[in-house]
């Protein structure tokens, strides 16, 4: 599944427009994006709120859901709340970023280290994921996403050359 992803988003990415020849939409959209990650990375709560259209729809393929999962809103916000509690650290780096009309994928890397309150790793293990999010945007709110991940043992010393 995972490769299926890959393979996806370098296609989305080598069909896309050159970033000065980007549409007002694909800007706005890349900016909302910006603005989302900037937000995670601050710890700050609300994301869903602020960010996620009403009829937001969310399906994961990531280490601790490897069949998939899908969360509404709701559990979006308890995850993001616990997310905060459970790895005050966690941080998101975005490798590239590319968009084509409503949609922005991404290519990131998580980083967190589990506190004390982390019900199943010990305080102080990290946990570093790399993943490909697909995110379609209307009216400036994602209102679906699509992520694909996998659990590393530790960044990169040394990005690989495109």
């Amino acid at each position: 599944m995972i490769r299926i992803a890959v393979i996806a988003a370098v296609l989305l990415m080598s069909g896309c427009s050159e970033p000065g020849a980007r549409t007002a939409e694909e800007e706005a959209n890349i900016s909302a994006r910006e603005a989302e990650t900037e937000a995670f990375n601050a710890q700050q709560l609300g994301l869903v709120e602020r960010f996620y259209g009403e009829d937001w729809i969310y399906l994961s393929y990531v280490p601790w859901a490897p069949q998939g999962m899908s969360n509404n809103r709701e559990a979006t916000k308890q995850g993001n709340a616990a997310g905060v509690l459970f790895f005050p650290d966690r941080r998101i780096t975005v490798k590239s970023r590319v968009a084509e009309g409503d949609t922005v994928v991404d290519e990131s890397e998580w980083i967190g280290t589990a506190s004390a309150q982390h019900p199943t790793l010990q305080e102080g293990e990290r946990e570093v994921i790399r993943f490909i999010s697909y995110n379609r945007y209307r009216d400036g709110k994602i209102v679906e996403t699509r992520e694909y991940g996998v659990a590393v043992s530790e960044p990169p010393t040394q990005e690989p050359e495109p």
